[in-house]
Order: C-alpha cells, then structure tokens, then sequence
C-alpha cells in the first residue's frame, strides 16, 4: 500500500496488480545491473592480472606523433589482446644514432627498462629507480626505423 501512496503523491494511480508488475521489474532491473557490474569487475580483474602477468620487455608498435626537439614519441603498440590493445605510450625516448626524420605511421619497436627510467631521464646520470616499477609502460624506449610492409 505504500507503494500505491507514494506513486500516488506524484499523480499516479495503479492498481495492486500493477505494483507488483512494477516491483518484479524493478527486481529484474537490479538484479541485471548486479550482474552486469560483476561482469564488468570480473572482466576489468582479468584484464589488470593479464597485464601484471605479461613482462613487457619489448612490444612493436607505430609512431603517433614525434616531437624532433626532445626526441620524444606518442606511440602506439601493435599488439591486441583478444580485442583489447594496449594505451598509448607518451613521451617515449626515441633512439637515434643516425639522425633521420620520424614520421607518424613508422614502425618502431619499444623495448621496456627493467627499473624505472626517470630519475636517469631528468638528469642522465646514474641514480637510485624512484619506484620499484618493472618493465613497465610507462618506462619505454622506441627504436625506429624497422622496414616494415608498408
């Protein structure tokens, strides 16, 4: 009857039989948003173990951009997971022993350091990791200039 009052309170009338067409929907409703979030945590779970598990070391990927002045690339690895690919690498140090232009689409392969590289990128110098990272995304280098089919 509660029910009945507070549809009621916004102007709508319904009948018993009504409420509780109305309830058992509402139930369903709840139960297919419990499902799907579980689906969603199960999934978004086996993902986050796959990439803990994989120990990139060294990916193929594409050129994005490339910034000439810091010798820096956005870059795209070229490796899907099922349907899932791996996010975009920023800021990634270009190795360049022979100066030649790096352009959007060149195939690159982008090997990950052991520790993390950022203290020894700020002052290129030997230094204590900041964090205990391991082959991680964020701590890769980019060798440009594979011949690829294209």
């Amino acid at each position: 009857m509660a029910d009945q009052e507070f549809l009621a309170s916004f102007g709508v009338e319904i009948d018993e039989s009504g409420v509780k067409r109305l309830q058992a929907a509402l139930e369903e409703n709840r139960t297919l948003a419990e499902e799907l979030a579980s689906s969603f945590d199960n999934a978004r779970t086996s993902v986050q173990a796959f990439f803990r598990e994989l120990d990139e070391i060294a990916l193929p990927g594409t050129v994005v951009s490339f910034d000439a002045s810091s010798q820096t690339a956005v870059i795209q690895p070229a490796v899907k997971v099922g349907s899932m690919t791996f996010p975009l690498l920023a800021d990634v140090p270009v190795f360049m022993p022979v100066t030649f232009e790096v352009n959007p689409g060149d195939a690159c392969l982008v090997v990950f350091a052991d520790i993390d590289i950022d203290a020894f990128l700020e002052t290129g110098e030997a230094s204590v990791p900041r964090s205990a990272r391991r082959h991680a995304l964020s701590d890769g280098f980019a060798f440009v200039g594979f011949r690829t089919g294209q």
